[in-house]
């Protein structure tokens, strides 16, 4: 399989984020069909935390187009997982770590790896090889959503900035959602960080949340997308990432 002509979708919940042809987009399901059929792929690579997807290997085998599917795997390209069942471990965090450490083991101690997705993960990884661990916890929309169905007469949220403190109800649980997160963030890298470590975030909504964030940190909004091809790319050729 050739890997720029590989088709790499990071599945969500309703859509896709995309790597073709080192271009990157958000592919809804309802368009998969079309999009294969438009571009004709010469494989597709997908991983996707909630199982296997049914419009992805049925709009594949249509066209006659080979899909695999990636899952975690306990030691691949040298990186040891904290998690005793690796099979429990999101893919997506896996392919977060394979990433960041192929971008930045070399420059940093310590990975500190935020996702904020519908979850909002962290995941720290010590160099060159070891995963310590991490951690989940509600993602904005998620923690918006619950006080919004879980408790009386509060309205429903949509997320924005967060400049300051909430002038009304609405604004409150906006501004106290947001500012939950990046305490959580900044906790954890000032309890398990040193000195010699660095901050990585990613997810979408990572923006919202990275513009309050009062420490160094960097931005890498295709993390996920990018290691699902770091993956393949060792999985066909044989590499490492070291």
């Amino acid at each position: 399989m050739e890997l720029e002509n590989t088709l790499y979708l990071d599945c969500g919940n309703t859509r896709a984020k995309y790597r073709y042809q080192g271009e990157y987009g958000v592919l809804p399901y309802a368009e998969v069909q079309r999009f294969f059929t438009d571009n004709q792929p010469a494989s597709v690579v997908y991983s996707s935390v909630a199982g296997a997807r049914q419009e992805i290997t049925t709009a594949a085998d249509s066209l006659e187009i080979a899909v695999a599917r990636c899952t975690v795997e306990q030691g691949f390209g040298d990186l040891t997982l904290a998690y005793e069942d690796v099979s429990r471990l999101g893919v997506d965090r896996w392919l977060a770590m394979l990433q960041a450490r192929a971008l930045f083991s070399d420059d940093y101690h310590r990975l500190l790896i935020a996702d904020a997705g519908t979850a909002l993960t962290m995941d720290i990884l010590n160099s060159p090889n070891q995963h310590a661990g991490g951690l989940i916890a509600p993602g904005l929309r998620m923690s918006a959503s619950s006080l919004f169905k879980n408790t009386v007469d509060l309205p429903e949220v949509l997320l924005e900035d967060a400049p300051g403190l909430g002038i009304d109800t609405r604004s409150c649980i906006n501004y106290g959602v947001v500012h939950s997160a990046v305490a959580l963030i900044e906790s954890t890298v000032v309890r398990f960080g040193s000195n010699e470590s660095q901050l990585i975030i990613t997810g979408g909504d990572a923006g919202l949340i990275s513009r309050h964030l009062s420490m160094p940190f960097l931005y890498q909004p295709n993390l996920v997308v990018d290691g699902l091809y770091l993956y393949w790319k060792l999985k066909i050729l044989g590499e490492t990432t070291t």
